[in-house]
């Protein structure tokens, strides 16, 4: 990870770059089964219904992710916080985000998101533990 990209982890970059390496180890698939996985627990419709996810480019994916966000946060904030306790994103990483807007608040939370979830799965990957979150 650049310098650049250490001071602002949750820049949209770090997203597109995650979902990328995922899709080149063969990991996206996994990767949008535990978000959707997630999106389930919480009780909110996964963006992507109906779609084969595996078929959109690493940026498309993402933006629509990003849309997704941004209409949870506008319009169905108590499903967005569903979400961000199913994801179990770690309070602290709340506190390093950089508001200046919604749609930017909406790009680093989906940063967030997809940065929880492939540690998930690395974590899952490298322990062996069963598929419990």
């Amino acid at each position: 990870m650049s310098e650049d990209a250490q001071k602002r982890p949750w820049d949209n970059a770090n997203g597109v770059q995650i979902l990328l390496q995922a899709q080149e180890s063969g990991m996206l698939e996994p990767l949008m089964a535990q978000l959707r996985k997630d999106y389930d627990r919480a009780g909110v419709l996964f963006p992507f219904q109906g779609k084969d996810v595996l078929e959109l480019g690493v940026d498309d994916l993402f933006a629509g992710l990003k849309e997704h966000m941004y209409r949870l946060l506008m319009e169905y904030f108590d499903q967005y916080l569903n979400l961000m306790y199913a994801v179990d994103i770690p309070e602290r990483d709340f506190s390093t985000l950089q508001l200046t807007d919604a749609v930017d608040a909406a790009g680093q939370l989906t940063v967030m998101v997809i940065t929880r979830e492939w540690h998930k799965l690395q974590l899952r990957q490298r322990f062996g533990g069963a598929d419990k979150s």
